[in-house]
């Protein structure tokens, strides 16, 4: 099942440790009406997207679910629909 949604991505990456010590993408995502929630790391990846350190960006992105990813693969993967102003 896809879900659509607004994604807004800090201008830096910051330290974080999933399986190994990396530099993620801090986000959070954009609910209309409500007040944006605090920034967490992305460890994954958007498809289609490329950051470029120092900008900052809103993104509209679509998650969808694996069934049956490899067991060393997250079950949800992230595709950038379009960059938004």
């Amino acid at each position: 099942m896809s879900k659509a949604f607004t994604l807004e991505v800090a201008s830096k990456r910051q330290s974080c440790t999933g399986v190994i010590d990396m530099q993620c993408l801090m986000v959070r995502e954009r609910v209309p009406g409500q007040a944006p929630p605090k920034w967490a790391p992305f460890f994954g990846s958007i498809k289609g997207f490329t950051y470029v350190p120092g900008q900052r960006y809103t993104l509209r992105v679509r998650k969808d679910k694996l069934n049956n990813p490899p067991a060393d693969v997250s079950d949800t993967t992230y595709t950038l629909i379009k960059v938004l102003p």
